[in-house]
């Protein structure tokens, strides 16, 4: 790491993971949650009372939100130097002209591939991510098939 910036951006890792501790702590742990069979009045009244912690708490988690956004990044843009070249500058450069495409109906979905594919380097992956836990969505075999078969 050469520069003041990129020492920093480094640690932004473990200042997410604070955040993000600090965040729900105070939105949910610094104060005694009302009861399970509690009524709506209840529970309208507790979130009322604690509003300023929970929004606080809310912000700070979001904040860290952010910080992950950015080690993430840094993650990437170390790993690419690592491996040296410009094959992952022309990958985001060819995704980013692709999902822009491909979002406007211009562009099927296979044809992600054939743009990536163009752009002249043999490193070039075409990879779906999919996290359940994180998104709460699930991919399917059908869908992933129903995406592929589009043209």
């Amino acid at each position: 790491m050469s520069t003041r910036f990129e020492r920093v951006s480094a640690l932004t890792g473990i200042l997410t993971v604070c955040l993000w501790i600090v965040g729900v702590v105070l939105a949910q742990g610094m104060t005694h949650q009302p009861a399970d069979n509690a009524t709506d009045a209840q529970v309208l009244t507790w979130v009322k009372d604690h509003s300023g912690l929970i929004t606080a708490g809310s912000w700070i988690y979001m904040i860290g939100c952010g910080c992950f956004f950015w080690f993430a990044g840094t993650l990437r843009n170390r790993l690419a130097a690592a491996e040296g070249g410009t094959a992952p500058a022309a990958l985001n450069a060819a995704n980013e002209v692709a999902v822009e495409a491909f979002l406007g109906r211009r562009l099927p979905f296979p044809a992600i591939a054939e743009v990536i594919e163009r752009v002249g380097d043999e490193r070039l992956q075409l990879y779906l991510y999919h996290i359940p836990p994180v998104s709460q969505v699930p991919i399917t075999l059908a869908l992933i098939e129903k995406l592929l078969s589009e043209s």
